[in-house]
């Protein structure tokens, strides 16, 4: 009778043994598990994150080429009125110059 009590504490222990050691198994698939869908998450988060930031640079170059292109507006209407000022200056100053005509039409 002793022998089949030591024997019945022996399958006792060692049904726990593996009972434990399927537990232990079966958290790490589990471990494993939320791991890798922890890691797909991560690089979902990454990758939203980079489209955020490729479109916030998109938006600022847009913002900017803009301001170029209307600074670039301002810069070619003040060469006009410039240019424009030029000629209306130099055609005031040829009249209010002496010449005779002869001079327009004689060579040296």
């Amino acid at each position: 009778m002793h022998e089949r009590l030591e024997l019945a504490e022996q399958d006792k222990r060692d049904a726990v043994e593996l009972a434990q050691a399927q537990v232990a198994s079966e958290m790490q698939k589990s471990a494993v598990a939320k791991d890798s869908e922890i890691q797909a998450l991560k690089g979902k988060l990454n990758a939203g994150k980079a489209v955020k930031l490729r479109l916030y640079q998109i938006s600022m170059l847009r913002s900017c080429s803009g301001m170029c292109v209307n600074a670039l507006s301002r810069l070619t209407k003040i060469a006009f009125l410039e240019t424009a000022w030029a000629a209306i200056i130099m055609s005031k100053s040829l009249k209010l110059m002496p010449c005779a005509s002869s001079e327009l039409h004689s060579s040296p």
